[in-house]
């Protein structure tokens, strides 16, 4: 019997990863399942630095589109060496917010940079880990951009400032390519309430727990 789990939540900011994720991490706890719950890029003392470097809008700071990609890559190879293999290893659900369909989508989407080199380099450092479930919350980027702004996160950071709104289309259409192709993938509606998109992550992740104890 498998007695763990990697679950990752996709989307575009503002389609409420946040709220989910934190009412999603209530529910383990009502079950009294232990889970790891991390970032990307972050979760590590690399992927930390990483994530500043890759959030600044310093003048500055100049990062072409594959030095992003390799970054995010780094931040990756780390947290899956150093947190997610022995999180799962001990027998605990790990909970990942974003993950290598995110790269997919921006990185290889949304940059456009070359799709083999942007799958391979994913692949490669996912090595033999399996994803058991992608929660992606789906919705346009003007009702996420709607959102961000009625909310006092809605600072932008370097990667707003370089992206425009052809940007955000390729990387919903990535998404959304990837939901069709990857048995892994709930589509889940982000303009419908809170309470309704966690029925539905509940009541999905219950007959991932079935099917463990299988």
């Amino acid at each position: 019997m498998k007695n763990s789990l990697l679950i990752t939540f996709e989307g575009l900011d503002g389609a409420g990863k946040t709220t989910q994720i934190n009412l999603f991490q209530q529910y383990l706890q009502q079950l009294h399942l232990s889970y790891v719950y991390l970032r990307e890029p972050g979760g590590t003392v690399l992927g930390e630095e990483i994530r500043t470097l890759l959030k600044s809008t310093r003048p500055d700071l100049k990062i072409n589109d594959l030095a992003e990609l390799l970054l995010f890559s780094a931040a990756r190879a780390e947290i899956i060496a150093e947190k997610i293999k022995p999180a799962l290893a001990a027998g605990k659900i790990v909970i990942m917010d974003r993950f290598i369909d995110s790269t997919l989508a921006y990185q290889g989407g949304g940059r456009g940079l070359d799709v083999d080199l942007v799958n391979s380099l994913c692949r490669n450092i996912l090595g033999d880990l399996v994803i058991d479930r992608t929660y992606y919350l789906d919705l346009p980027r003007a009702v996420a951009l709607q959102r961000l702004q009625q909310t006092s996160n809605a600072a932008e950071d370097r990667l707003d400032l370089i992206a425009d709104g052809e940007f955000w289309h390729r990387v919903r259409s990535v998404y959304l390519h990837l939901q069709k192709q990857e048995a892994r993938y709930l589509l889940l509606d982000a303009t419908a309430a809170v309470p309704v998109v966690q029925a539905q992550i509940k009541a999905d992740f219950s007959q991932l727990l079935e099917q463990m104890k299988r």
